[in-house]
């Protein structure tokens, strides 16, 4: 039986491992205590987890627990003792999980999920009661730099809607064919999958947890891919560059589920808006940013932010251009995106809301196809966050766009 010594001062005591009398013991000691979860060998990044949900029902099950950290990344963790349930059915639960939160809106998240623990009798943490998400993370994390908010609910929202969720499995022992199992799936596509071992050692009433990060933080890939694409990094906001725009292009270029055409198209679009960050930029009217992004799944997109520097840098209009799998092989661009969060950092100006009303207009008459001009309507309506497939504009309907964002920046600059 395995043992580990633990040294007091003077002090050696020997602790025999001993197994979870029931499965939410391991549950409550990670609610309490997340950074029992090994996030840094598990992703190779800084992730400080901070416990946003309990018991979270989906899709009529309950996920133990969703995790974020203070960038907004996301994670869902399900808990298993060896000896309760066959770890396939777990496989099955987390990827479920994963399904129902993918594509939820941020508002949504937060009132049902995030609210809903802060306010609990389970959640341990007082200072959090009656908190929205950003609050709740600036009072454990309290972040200094400029901008944050905006970031971390912008990433939140990203996480959500391009279903970029880290999945965590943790056991109190996982056998070899549930590794061997883990490892196939990671290295043909689900790299997103992680499991930890939590060993419990326990001694009269001294009790000793020792984690371990079960899959490798690399994992080799299959069918003629790249170790290097399966593991593409994330990479930090910065100024719009050119450096940016040709990263991104080679990781779409590597992703291989685009046509070429779709790529000189999405590419052409990226450099223009770029060249309008740019200059609205150097006029003072807007603060930009860049993000060639890729997530652990198969979705790239180049977002390229434009702020306000009247509302304090907040109430970002955000082009993202995406390629992969949540594209449908195609791109497009998110350009109203943060429109929910305009109007809300504008409430009460009539004649903000009647300028955020024109850009809303201009982005669906730019739309050359009627058919594309409901959906719009719909996916406003549905969630505030639309996906706009970049085919639904011809080419002087992207111009269009391009038109009405620069008006709307110099409009809200009067």
């Amino acid at each position: 039986m395995p043992r580990v010594l633990v040294l007091d001062g003077d002090r050696a005591t020997v602790v025999q491992a001993s197994s979870f009398s029931q499965e939410r013991d391991l549950h409550d000691l990670v609610r309490d205590h997340p950074e029992l979860i090994p996030t840094a060998d598990l992703f190779g990044e800084d992730f400080i987890p901070y416990v946003v949900g309990y018991e979270v029902r989906l899709g009529g099950k309950y996920a133990d627990l969703v995790l974020t950290d203070s960038a907004g990344n996301l994670a869902v963790v399900e808990f298993k003792l060896e000896r309760n349930e066959d770890m396939r059915q777990v496989f099955a639960q987390v990827v479920e999980y994963a399904a129902q939160l993918w594509g939820m809106p941020y508002e949504q998240f937060e009132e049902q999920i995030v609210r809903r623990y802060f306010n609990s009798e389970e959640c341990r943490k007082p200072e959090l009661r009656g908190k929205s998400l950003v609050e709740g993370i600036r009072a454990l994390f309290d972040p200094t730099e400029d901008g944050w908010e905006e970031r971390f609910r912008e990433r939140v929202s990203t996480c959500l809607y391009t279903g970029d969720l880290r999945l965590i499995l943790v056991a109190d022992h996982l056998d070899e064919v549930t590794q061997r199992s883990v490892e196939y799936v990671r290295a043909h596509g689900l790299t997103n999958l992680h499991t930890v071992e939590v060993r419990h050692f326990q001694e009269a009433g001294l009790h000793v947890l020792v984690p371990t990060a079960i899959t490798s933080r690399y994992v080799a890939s299959s069918g003629g891919q790249s170790a290097a694409r399966a593991n593409r990094p994330s990479t930090a906001y910065g100024p719009w560059n050119e450096e940016g725009l040709a990263q991104c292009l080679d990781l779409i270029a590597d992703n291989g589920l685009i046509t070429d055409d779709d790529r000189r198209e999405f590419a052409a679009f990226v450099q223009e808006f770029g060249n309008l960050a740019s200059r609205l930029a150097e006029q003072g009217l807007a603060t930009a940013d860049f993000r060639p992004y890729s997530a652990e799944a198969n979705n790239i997109f180049a977002s390229i932010g434009l702020r306000l520097p009247s509302l304090g840098n907040r109430g970002v209009v955000r082009c993202a251009c995406y390629a992969g799998d949540k594209a449908e092989g195609a791109t497009g661009v998110n350009l109203l995106w943060q429109v929910p969060g305009l109007r809300r950092a504008t409430e009460g100006d009539s004649a903000a809301a009647a300028r955020i009303d024109r850009l809303v207009a201009a982005v669906r008459d730019a739309i050359a196809s009627p058919q594309g001009k409901k959906e719009l309507i719909a996916r406003i309506e549905r969630s505030g966050e639309p996906w706009t497939p970049l085919r639904w504009f011809g080419p002087s309907g992207r111009q269009a766009l391009l038109e009405a964002v620069e008006m709307f920046f110099r409009d809200m600059a009067s």
